[in-house]
């Protein structure tokens, strides 16, 4: 099949997850081409000059609406938009008045929701998948749990210059910032590598300033963090009412890595030890708050075999968890979607 790949506006975290959903989209056979949307976005804001660049409606519907142009030129027989929330509704239309075949699948359940909805009433024979299976199952959105590529999320050697006792990846929310200051990091070696400046929400003032690495993470290093830590940190952003986990959770697991997390629905069914007796603490140990967070981290820091127990079991709770999975996932919904179109 002849694809259309719509890549997001953003060149970190979120293109991880396209790079994925790309490269299994090969593997499994399907020639595809790319539509680079942060390009044509940094094309268009120096085309446009400083003024005019101030107008993202403006430079997002510059840089989405040759997407029809595209389709056409590579005589696609769909076009698959990863995130969409900077993609301009525009490009969209376009696609629907000529009704070529197209899926998004967006990554910002449930806190973007509200947007993402409105996003897809623009083309409602549309195929919309979503990351949070209550989004999915309120929407009636296609359920792509989170994955991990298999050819980068694996064991490697651990990197002696990298070491840490605790390490956490990922962008420095307000939620995140709050329970990290409130654990007294005396005695410990903590890493948190990411946007953590960046995003704006970490004060001039704060404890965990002399801990941050404030950069984008490439996918490709992240196994090399993660066996460099003993321990591994995940604190899902806040969302009312969700279940699913998130990227981090999956990706940690597949590289052999233990880790502590906040907890959801879905990391309890997802995570078990099997057999009869399970051991008292769960395969993924949680924390409700920074008290309990930093009991759990002394209290793993001082064993060494529960911890690598733990993370042995977790990477087998995730095997087949991969992007190919979901690409197969993806593709039956649009072959459903087909064939209804045709009765």
């Amino acid at each position: 099949m002849k694809i259309l790949f719509v890549w997001p506006a953003a060149e970190f975290s979120v293109a991880d997850v396209a790079r994925g959903y790309r490269l299994a989209l090969t593997k499994a056979g399907h020639d595809v081409a790319d539509y680079r949307l942060s390009r044509r976005f940094m094309y268009h804001v120096r085309a446009l000059g400083e003024k005019k660049a101030q107008d993202m409606g403006l430079v997002a519907r510059l840089a989405s609406e040759n997407v029809l142009l595209e389709a056409i030129r590579n005589q696609v027989d769909l076009v698959i938009i990863v995130a969409a929330l900077y993609f301009h509704p525009d490009g969209i239309w376009f696609l629907a008045r000529c009704a070529l075949p197209t899926a998004v699948i967006f990554t910002e359940s449930p806190y973007c929701d509200d947007r993402q909805a409105k996003f897809a009433q623009v083309y409602p024979e549309m195929i919309c998948a979503t990351n949070e299976r209550t989004s999915a199952a309120r929407y009636g959105w296609t359920y792509l749990r989170p994955a991990y590529d298999a050819d980068i999320h694996k064991p490697v050697a651990a990197d002696p210059e990298q070491a840490c006792d605790v390490l956490m990846i990922g962008t420095g929310w307000k939620e995140r910032i709050r329970l990290l200051e409130g654990v007294d990091w005396t005695g410990i070696k903590l890493r948190l590598l990411g946007f953590w400046q960046a995003a704006g929400f970490l004060g001039k003032d704060s404890p965990l300033l002399p801990f941050v690495v404030d950069k984008a993470i490439s996918n490709l290093d992240v196994p090399r963090y993660y066996a460099s830590a003993k321990i591994c940190l995940n604190s899902h952003r806040a969302g009312d009412g969700a279940e699913s986990v998130n990227p981090r959770v999956v990706e940690a697991a597949a590289c052999g890595a233990f880790q502590l997390s906040d907890a959801r629905a879905e990391m309890r069914e997802m995570f078990q030890w099997g057999g009869s007796w399970p051991p008292m603490a769960p395969v993924i140990p949680t924390f409700d708050d920074s008290e309990s967070l930093e009991t759990l981290i002394r209290e793993y820091l001082a064993a060494d075999e529960r911890r690598r127990c733990h993370a042995a079991q977790a990477r087998k709770c995730v095997q087949g968890e991969t992007f190919d999975v979901r690409v197969a996932t993806l593709m039956e919904a649009f072959e459903r979607r087909r064939e209804s179109v045709a009765v």
